[in-house]
């Protein structure tokens, strides 16, 4: 018995080519998507992570004012005195889009190697938001006086644009600061 073989077509190759082509660019595209997800993602914890730090840098400046306003430190106790104090804060953690300027009575500290000072400038947050220089980029702090008390919550909160995100992130706490105690 004998086998038949079978001759190309002309146009078999042709077709088999550009099938393979067309598979690879759908494989491709799959991988680029995939990896660009995955780099926004990583972007954007890294942005979470920056700013969760520029929020407690601004905890912690507070802290400092307050408590060494209350130590006989007259600087700082000018600077305490000046800070906008509120009776209500003005809730920015569920917005469609991120302010661009201080809300009445907000305001942002910020660092030099020596001293401390309080920023003027807030602008909407290019990549992330941070405190750099005399600008604020998308923090903001309100002191709202505890109804009964002696004491301030601090509410600090963030608000900037990330990659592949529809509406801005937030990120926001309440730092309470209790005047001491008198002994």
């Amino acid at each position: 018995m004998r086998v038949k073989r079978y001759k190309h077509q002309a146009g078999d190759t042709l077709i088999e080519v550009m099938l393979a082509t067309a598979v690879f660019s759908a494989v491709a595209v799959g991988c680029l998507t995939v990896m660009n997800r995955g780099l926004s993602i990583a972007q954007q914890s890294l942005e979470s992570t920056l700013v969760r730090q520029q929020i407690d840098a601004q905890a912690e400046m507070l802290r400092f004012v307050h408590n060494n306003s209350h130590k006989g430190d007259a600087a700082m106790a000018e600077l305490w005195n000046n800070l906008p104090k509120k009776d209500a804060a003005n809730e920015m953690l569920s917005v469609d889009t991120c302010p661009d300027h201080f809300g009445d009575g907000e305001f942002a500290l910020r660092s030099r190697s020596d001293s401390l000072g309080r920023v003027s400038t807030y602008m909407p947050a290019q990549v992330y938001a941070k405190q750099e220089g005399d600008v604020s980029y998308g923090i903001s702090v309100q002191l709202v006086r505890v109804t009964g008390g002696s004491a301030y919550d601090a509410y600090i909160q963030a608000c900037w644009y990330a990659p592949s995100q529809p509406r801005p992130v937030t990120i926001g706490t309440i730092v309470r600061l209790y005047a001491p105690e008198k002994s």
